[in-house]
């Protein structure tokens, strides 16, 4: 009977022990999830307001550094000298304009100007400097030449330096020496980026930045433009222009590709979205599994031609599209966290915030895949879950060796060592004498 006893509160403690080792685990599970998914939520924030803050701070400070070179007295120099010296050059000859059309037969996919409908100006200038190098002693060159060297040590992060006359809108010097070098902004359409910039600095006398669209001197790459007056006795004799460079904006975007360091994880990414819904920094996808972010972005319907641009192009910058929840938040002026599936089809937890500056519309994304942090939160609970269960099945072996400890297994006793059979035979055996 004794026996029984032990083995029932045995069974009852095992029971209650791992009852209540279940819900304990249940309840850290639960806790735990919280616990990391507001913690994934914090970083997500602290990542987004610092990259709002890195960018924002690298678009004020271009806007000041545009309006200092504006005001160099060497910039001022550079314009006014090459701007006389420019329509002095002596005009091309039959044989330059036939060079220049082969020079741009090569790159008849991409652009619609000829050499026909090129000023000639402009033929001259860029069979020059563009489709050839040559020893030059004009009066343009040799001003040039003391211009460039100064304003190419100002380029540092700016991935070109543009002067255009103001009167006529002939890009008059260019640091690169690209096909819009000695073009004629009034002969292209308003949609071209450069044109838009001079137009609306030239107009308005301001200082003003152009968002990131197709450029057809640069095989239609998307690219912006920050410009600003030029000065000159207070008369205005031109516009400075500067290419943004949209590697800069990526290396904030992107912590230098060192997510691993920004406490990103294996998912994490942060870029930016403007109000046309797409980017204006490169997807981390993208820069690290080339083939699987094409694939992922083909599937989730993104058109074949854009695909194609992406892959050629090898950037995600105004090609890939960006349209979730998130975006449509964000660009109602909210601030906020969101789960969604992003771009590449995945869930993800996101962190939003508008960035408007200098008439940029435009939102900071951080975001991290869901799986990723369930994944963290599996790895963590199972950690705890297995630590519990030891405990509950030492703390079981320990009541049952108490429980057999206390209750008794053996035959009764008495006081004096004999047991009740004993004396009861004792008894037996006195009256039967």
């Amino acid at each position: 009977m004794n026996n029984l006893v032990t083995k029932a509160f045995i069974t009852i403690t095992a029971l209650s022990i791992f009852t209540l080792t279940y819900l304990t685990i249940q309840a850290v599970e639960i806790q735990t999830k919280q616990l990391i998914i507001e913690k994934t939520q914090n970083q997500l924030i602290t990542i987004r307001d610092s990259k709002k803050q890195q960018i924002t701070a690298y678009l004020t400070s271009l806007h000041k550094q545009i309006q200092s070179y504006a005001y160099d007295k060497n910039i001022i120099a550079a314009m006014y000298d090459l701007k006389q010296a420019f329509f002095q050059v002596e005009k091309p000859t039959n044989k330059q304009r036939d060079v220049m059309l082969k020079y741009y037969d090569n790159f008849a996919d991409d652009y619609l100007l000829t050499p026909s409908k090129l000023d000639e100006q402009t033929i001259i200038m860029q069979y020059r400097y563009v489709a050839y190098n040559q020893i030059l002693t004009d009066k343009y060159h040799q001003l040039h030449e003391i211009h460039h060297n100064y304003i190419k040590k100002l380029q540092h992060d700016i991935e070109d330096i543009l002067l255009v006359d103001a009167e006529t809108g002939m890009v008059i010097y260019s640091a690169n020496k690209n096909l819009d070098f000695a073009t004629s902004l009034k002969k292209t359409s308003l949609k071209d980026p450069l044109n838009n910039i001079f137009q609306q600095v030239n107009s308005s006398n301001q200082t003003k930045i152009i968002d990131f669209s197709p450029y057809l001197p640069l095989h239609n790459t998307h690219v912006a433009f920050i410009g600003t007056p030029i000065l000159l006795n207070k008369q205005k004799i031109g516009v400075l222009v500067l290419q943004i460079n949209h590697d800069y904006i990526n290396n904030i975007m992107t912590y230098n590709k060192k997510w691993e360091f920004e406490k990103s994880g294996n998912t994490g990414e942060s870029y930016i979205v403007a109000i046309d819904d797409t980017m204006r920094s490169d997807s981390r996808k993208l820069i690290e599994y080339k083939e699987d972010y094409l694939l992922a972005v083909e599937q989730v319907g993104l058109p074949n031609d854009i695909v194609t641009k992406i892959n050629l192009k090898n950037t995600s910058i105004g090609l890939q599209t960006v349209n979730t929840s998130g975006t449509e938040a964000v660009f109602m002026d909210i601030t906020g966290l969101d789960l969604y599936i992003d771009y590449n089809d995945e869930f993800v937890f996101a962190a939003f915030t508008p960035l408007n500056i200098f008439g940029l519309k435009w939102a900071v994304f951080t975001t991290i895949q869901e799986s990723e942090v369930l994944e963290l939160v599996t790895k963590f609970t199972d950690k705890i879950a297995n630590t519990i269960i030891q405990v509950a099945v030492i703390i079981l072996i320990i009541a049952s060796i108490i429980l057999w400890l206390i209750i008794p297994t053996k035959p009764s006793v008495t006081p004096k060592g004999y047991t009740v059979k004993q004396i009861v035979e004792h008894i037996n055996k006195l009256n039967c004498e």
